[in-house]
């Protein structure tokens, strides 16, 4: 009796240890993802003679981003959001995305910012004073330096021209002509 209880209780221990590898592994591929990318969407906006940016991120990958380089947890979305988050947004998506037009730096203003239930992290920012467009530089690096993976998507709609184009760790750079 003592014999046959053990064969019986062997595949149950089995089926439960089983079960909960699966559930541990389950966890971690929810939390850990095989892609990674960013969406920015540039609108010339003519009658402020603005360009309008809205970038989209996933929250957890920038916020691991900033904790391995600037050793802060954000907390971003949360009520004990970092006081710091802020200037260490505006400090690293101006370091690592650039626009040129007409050969000159245009200055990135931070307008404000939103963080979704999903995760998504929505960052707006504003350039002033760009009456025309005939020619746009974009450098967009963010969390290349991070992700061998990320690849940042670009959109620009200035008026009838709608433009897409790829940035990864290897294409950091486009001009783009209107």
């Amino acid at each position: 009796m003592v014999k046959s209880l053990a064969i019986i209780m062997g595949p149950r221990i089995m089926m439960a240890m089983f079960v909960v590898l699966l559930m541990c592994f389950g966890y971690v591929e929810v939390k850990a993802h095989n892609y990674y990318v960013s969406i920015c969407t540039m609108d010339f906006n003519e009658k402020a003679s603005s360009l309008e940016l809205t970038f989209k991120l996933i929250a957890h990958d920038f916020e691991e981003a900033i904790r391995e380089a600037e050793n802060v947890n954000l907390r971003l979305g949360e009520e004990n959001q970092s006081d710091q988050a802020t200037s260490i947004i505006k400090d690293y998506i101006t370091e690592h995305f650039q626009v040129y037009t007409d050969d000159e730096t245009k200055r990135l203003n931070f307008v404000g910012m939103e963080v979704e239930l999903d995760e998504s992290l929505y960052l707006y920012f504003e350039i002033q004073n760009v009456k025309t467009i005939t020619e746009v530089v974009v450098v967009n690096t963010i969390l290349t330096d991070r992700f061998d993976e990320q690849e940042n998507l670009f959109y620009l709609n200035a008026g009838q021209i709608k433009i897409s184009e790829v940035f990864n760790k290897s294409i950091t750079r486009r001009e783009i002509n209107l």
